[in-house]
């Protein structure tokens, strides 16, 4: 193994941009979120205090999530920005889809860039011009979800405990950006043989807390989740092995996730007493 500090530089600047990216995206939301708000009359301000209703609840989320199984021997712990869309009837079920972007700067699995440098740990590039390679952990899932809101009492009863139950798709690489554009052996499709493309059926798991605010100010839910990724190598080749990789994995991902929504609800229910 070569030193660490002669062959990888740093990605901090990238995980950076992803965070910042995400936190504008959230930032335009909620201008039209607030838009839409202005238009909602405070009767349903009463009727979510005292009554179960139904509505749309758009959310964007962010997490941090620990390999488990085989993934935590190819990667380390990551980050999450996600977004969800679910429908929530008035027995408190709920149904929908989430997606979330997978980013990390701890790759564990970097042997294929032993046979590309020299003996003293550089990368030479052409030209004779050295080179400098990064590693990222990259990936996405999108799901479909049952849930369930259980109340505990001293709040709404469209707030409480949050179950939900999902299966989908998880798909993850490592990225490998070569800054110098230098490198031959990961130039144009050569790189698709090191970045160990993996996907697959995924079972997802979550349990939280739900908070849908009467006031329409402070809605969220907080919870910890645990996916489980039955995935495959889906390259044809790996060019540092020299042989196809059909290893069956299991990827597992454990984490908290918190989501920032924004509820949808129609006007409540106008009920006519006779005496």
């Amino acid at each position: 193994m070569f030193p660490d500090g002669l062959r990888l530089i740093p990605a901090v600047p990238d995980t950076l941009r992803i965070t910042l990216t995400f936190v504008v995206a959230m930032g335009k939301a909620f201008l039209v979120w607030l838009a839409c708000f202005a238009c909602v009359g405070a009767n349903a301000q009463s009727s979510l205090r005292d009554t179960s209703v139904n509505g749309l609840l758009v959310g964007f989320s962010y997490g941090y999530q620990f390999p488990l199984a085989d993934m935590k021997t190819r990667f380390g712990n990551d980050g999450l920005v996600g977004a969800e869309v679910n429908y929530k009837l008035r027995n408190n079920f709920t149904f929908g889809v989430d997606g979330g972007y997978m980013f990390g700067r701890k790759v564990k699995e970097d042997q294929f860039l032993n046979n590309m440098v020299t003996p003293d740990g550089y990368f030479v590039g052409y030209g004779g011009i050295y080179g400098n390679v990064a590693l990222f952990e990259r990936g996405y899932f999108l799901a479909g979800n049952v849930g369930k809101i259980v109340p505990l009492g001293f709040n709404n009863p469209n707030s409480g405990i949050y179950t939900r139950l999902g299966v989908g798709f998880l798909q993850h690489k490592i990225k490998i950006t070569d800054t110098e554009e230098s490198l031959y052996q990961l130039s144009g499709d050569y790189v698709k043989g090191y970045d160990r493309l993996s996907n697959g059926l995924m079972l997802s798991q979550y349990v939280g807390y739900l908070n849908i605010d009467p006031r329409h100010l402070l809605n969220f839910h907080v919870g910890v989740f645990v996916q489980e990724g039955f995935t495959q190598n889906r390259r044809s080749w790996n060019y540092d092995e020299r042989r196809r990789d059909t290893k069956n994995r299991l990827d597992m991902l454990a984490g908290i996730r918190a989501a920032w929504m924004l509820p949808f609800f129609g006007r409540s229910e106008e009920r006519t007493y006779t005496h």
